[in-house]
């Protein structure tokens, strides 16, 4: 199955590692603009894609990149960003 995964802060990232134990295919990743980021670039590091399969989540809206997101023809979308702070 091929996931676009959307995460931030602590448990996003531990989400996104348990995927990536599980040999899933994460074919991309929506995080938070840098300056709202919690764990960023633990889930960068740990998402192991190039940078044009992580997208920014303030541009969402942007024909560029929802057609982006559309070429990598994901199966499902998994979001994980509670926030309990």
């Amino acid at each position: 199955m091929r996931i676009l995964f959307l995460g931030n802060n602590w448990l996003g990232w531990q989400v996104l590692n348990w995927l990536r134990g599980r040999q899933e295919e994460i074919i991309g990743v929506i995080i938070h603009p840098e300056q709202q980021r919690k764990y960023g670039e633990e889930m960068l590091m740990s998402a192991q894609l190039e940078s044009a399969r992580i997208f920014d989540g303030a541009t969402l809206e942007q024909a560029r990149t929802i057609e982006a997101i559309r070429t990598l023809k994901p199966d499902l979308g998994f979001q994980s960003c509670l926030d309990i702070s």
